[in-house]
């Protein structure tokens, strides 16, 4: 995917998200139980405030100060005592609109190779950002919409590309910032379904290889793209896709894939 898709796909959901939140910020998030959906919104003005922050500071990796948020008064009060719902500031949504409208005109403006601090150190890069924005924002417009009902899926490209994130970005930053357990070797044939798609993820003694291709796996867990992307993101549960071979490896995973 190239920039002007994952804009695109940053204001397609990030639209959707709103309007989800938009039909009460009162409901729990199941997705991240800790949040309704108003404190899964104030999450959302931290992420779109911060990456802001990296996008204009550029090289020195300055992220987001205090004073970047005083136009949102009380906002600070109510993130430091873990977004109560019962103090949800009322111009909230206005709030969030506001800084996701700052941000994706930085983004807009952004070649993809332009330098910029991350947390991914194989690519400081504005392209990074453009994709983290659109993918981050997909999955928290799928959870502020399953608070409400039934959600719809994620593209199928931004879906694919998200399960290419996941494997190749967070998997190995996840297993370096929270020590996981040893592996066994064990071995993931992901498959999508409905277009192409095939990962191979091995957990060796020296560590994880990805690779793409049609190969044998301890277990084979098979899917959409949606639906494998949103498992990965803990979203779903395995019931909603076909597991073939060693199904305790299924859960396994997410002890050798620790939520960061």
């Amino acid at each position: 995917m190239n920039k002007e898709a994952y804009l695109h796909a940053l204001r397609e959901n990030c639209d959707a998200m709103m309007a989800a939140a938009g039909r009460g910020l009162e409901p729990q998030v199941p997705g991240c139980p800790d949040w309704s959906v108003g404190g899964l919104m104030g999450h959302m003005l931290l992420v779109y405030a911060n990456w802001n922050a990296h996008l204009r500071h550029w090289h020195d990796g300055e992220g987001l100060e205090k004073e970047d948020l005083e136009a949102y008064p009380g906002f600070l009060a109510w993130q430091e005592a873990g977004f109560p719902r019962e103090s949800t500031p009322e111009p909230l949504l206005a709030w969030v609109e506001d800084v996701y409208r700052q941000l994706y005109e930085v983004l807009a403006a952004a070649d993809p190779a332009d330098e910029v601090w991350t947390w991914f150190p194989a690519d400081q890069s504005a392209g990074f950002v453009q994709r983290r924005m659109a993918l981050e924002t997909a999955v928290h417009r799928w959870d502020a919409q399953e608070a409400h009902g039934a959600p719809d899926p994620v593209a199928p490209d931004l879906a694919r590309d998200g399960i290419d994130e996941m494997l190749d970005i967070h998997l190995p930053m996840h297993r370096e910032w929270i020590q996981p357990p040893e592996s066994a070797g064990e071995r993931y044939h992901f498959h999508r379904t409905e277009g192409e798609g095939e990962w191979l993820v091995v957990f060796g003694s020296d560590g994880v290889q990805v690779t793409r291709e049609h190969a044998k796996g301890d277990v084979a867990i098979r899917g959409t793209a949606s639906d494998l992307f949103l498992w990965l993101w803990g979203r779903i549960p395995a019931e909603r896709l076909e597991v073939i071979g060693d199904a305790a490896l299924v859960g396994r995973w997410f002890e050798l894939v620790p939520a960061d």
